[in-house]
């Protein structure tokens, strides 16, 4: 998944989103030449927001979490470079924008057996500093699927953010509904405990949704991408090299 930077300017709708749809191609034609299936991409200009890397979890483990209160009054926690200082588009232009997109690499995707899989808003809020979040629900990615209409367009399930969209109803609303369509390409399996604008990250098993049963749906629904875990808690002697990802 490519940073925000490398395609800004095609989500905010700016002079020189040519030039960056030109490059993405180029990297899309370089994935079909060395076999590589899918590639993510996200469509959130102002990227993942969290409030806190200190929220504790099960055994004092730490993990993120994102307030809407706090994200107001003190930004984000998450270091990245983003396009604040332009005229932001409304939703229904980033709409457009994203459309305008989609019919640019679409077309090179299918050629060179690429599968564009789209990561929902982190987190999924109508709007995070100003600036709109258009992925943020089951029914917009319904839209998206409609405005699309491509083999290669499908849905990189971030359980996480799903999750925080609504809970284990909306988690199974994704699987019964792009799962059975072919269109979920690959899994984050992660979970929160809370709602869109106050929730915090935990282990599998303490959060909003059952993982068996999600293990399971996803089984049933003829899935057959791959699945990785992601975001996982930070634990006691943990270190920045993220051994207890690697030992998971």
């Amino acid at each position: 998944m490519c940073q925000s930077g490398f395609y800004d300017k095609v989500m905010l709708g700016l002079p020189g989103r040519d030039e960056q749809i030109e490059n993405y191609i180029g990297l899309i034609r370089s994935f079909g030449k060395l076999g590589i299936t899918y590639f993510g991409y996200h469509f959130t200009p102002t990227f993942v927001w969290r409030t806190s890397y200190e929220a504790k979890t099960r055994g004092g483990a730490r993990v993120s979490a994102y307030n809407d209160e706090a994200a107001r009054r003190d930004g984000n926690r998450v270091a990245y470079a983003a396009r604040l200082d332009v005229e932001i588009p409304d939703p229904e232009d980033m709409w457009k924008n994203h459309e305008y997109f989609m019919k640019a690499i679409l077309p090179e995707a299918e050629k060179a057996g690429v599968k564009m899989a789209l990561h929902p808003d982190d987190p999924p809020v109508a709007c995070v500093s100003g600036v709109a979040r258009i992925f943020n629900s089951f029914e917009s990615y319904v839209r998206a699927d409609r405005e699309t209409n491509s083999p290669a367009w499908g849905v990189d399930l971030c359980l996480g953010c799903c999750s925080e969209m609504g809970g284990a109803p909306v988690v199974e609303r994704f699987i019964d509904y792009f799962g059975h369509r072919g269109k979920i390409f690959y899994v984050h399996f992660r979970d929160v405990l809370g709602v869109p604008d106050d929730f915090r990250e935990c282990y599998l098993g303490e959060g909003n949704y059952n993982p068996a049963r999600v293990m399971r749906k996803l089984k049933e629904s003829g899935f057959k991408g791959y699945v990785c875990e992601d975001h996982v808690p930070i634990m006691e002697s943990d270190s920045k090299f993220g051994h207890a990802r690697a030992g998971l």
